[in-house]
């Protein structure tokens, strides 16, 4: 990992990039170990991505699913609300601490915006739901049109698993946090973490030169835990989605060899691709279920058809009419 921070370079950047890479990777499992007392990390039945006809071919035919930019969600509160929480805590514990502490907060975190300066974070993301039936996702994906919310069993995204060995670097799936509450919990969980791992080291330091790369390095850890948590957070109002989301953190401008670009309506949008392929060539599908729009008895026949061409042996994707009756005007 490395950072975009200018305080230092040359041998002291490589030593910061390999202070923040360690500091990273410990508390991310600590913080993994803490999301587990709060809620599920993994979902526990199959999770379903609503997308519309292009979306269901485009994914069938490539094998993969599209994470697409954040910036460019329907909800443009989405990682507003999570940065001015954040920064609400932050406010609060900067006026608690003292003596270095005090002065990294004033010095380092006097405002957060992960969007801006140094890092420029970008996070592409592909929603799931629990739900796969659900009246808001159908007016979104299936508006006038067919949509369809596609099937995934439960252990597809699974940390080590088969399909996250192929996935790109950086990426994984997260429960959205929707109680605020909670959502302040974790924050403060990271932040006392960071906190005291920031004054074990700056304690143990001899001299200004080393102060000076903690001092960095962890400007950097912070900025990274936090910015994290962005994507995990939606407002109260939207609880009724219970969403999973894959997610990839792209911390620093210049990360764009993955990233692609579509069309959609007036907009290019920036997207990367996450392969699903098994080994035998099909994707992990176990459902695909119908939206209420556009004749579904024909377009489950359709879907059927596309699952015989694409070679899916017979029942091994259940396709579903919806339950919900829906007339779009």
């Amino acid at each position: 990992m490395r950072i975009g921070n200018n305080d230092v370079d040359g041998a002291d950047r490589k030593a910061l990039d390999k202070a923040v890479t360690k500091l990273w990777v410990g508390m991310g499992k600590e913080l993994e170990r803490f999301l587990d007392t709060v809620g599920p990390s993994q979902p526990s039945a199959p999770i379903y991505h609503y997308t519309t006809a292009a979306g269901l071919q485009g994914i069938a035919d490539e094998c993969a699913i599209f994470l697409t930019d954040a910036s460019y969600l329907s909800d443009k509160t989405e990682l507003r609300y999570g940065r001015e929480l954040i920064s609400e805590i932050l406010t609060e514990r900067k006026d608690r601490a003292s003596g270095a502490l005090g002065a990294f907060y004033r010095e380092r975190l006097a405002t957060f915006d992960p969007f801006s300066g140094h890092f420029r974070a970008t996070y592409y993301v592909a929603s799931f739901c629990e739900r796969s039936d659900l009246l808001s996702q159908w007016r979104t994906y299936g508006d006038e049109s067919a949509g369809f919310a596609l099937g995934f069993p439960a252990e597809t995204f699974v940390s080590g698993g088969q399909i996250m060995t192929l996935a790109p670097e950086a990426s994984a799936l997260h429960r959205i946090e929707y109680v605020r509450e909670t959502q302040k919990q974790i924050i403060s969980h990271v932040l006392q973490c960071c906190e005291e791992s920031f004054l074990r080291d700056i304690g143990q330091a001899t001299n200004v030169h080393d102060e000076r790369i903690l001092d960095a390095s962890y400007f950097g850890l912070f900025m990274l835990q936090l910015a994290s948590l962005l994507p995990q957070f939606k407002h109260p109002m939207f609880h009724e989605e219970r969403e999973w989301r894959l997610t990839l953190s792209r911390m620093r401008e210049g990360d764009d060899e993955l990233v692609d670009f579509r069309a959609l309506g007036k907009d290019l949008l920036p997207f990367v691709r996450f392969p699903l392929k098994l080994p035998n060539g099909l994707l992990p599908l176990c459902e695909i279920v119908v939206s209420p729009a556009n004749e579904p008895a024909l377009q489950s026949r359709t879907v059927r058809k596309l699952l015989r061409r694409k070679q899916y042996p017979e029942g091994s994707v259940k396709v579903v009419e919806p339950e919900i009756p829906l007339e779009f005007r």
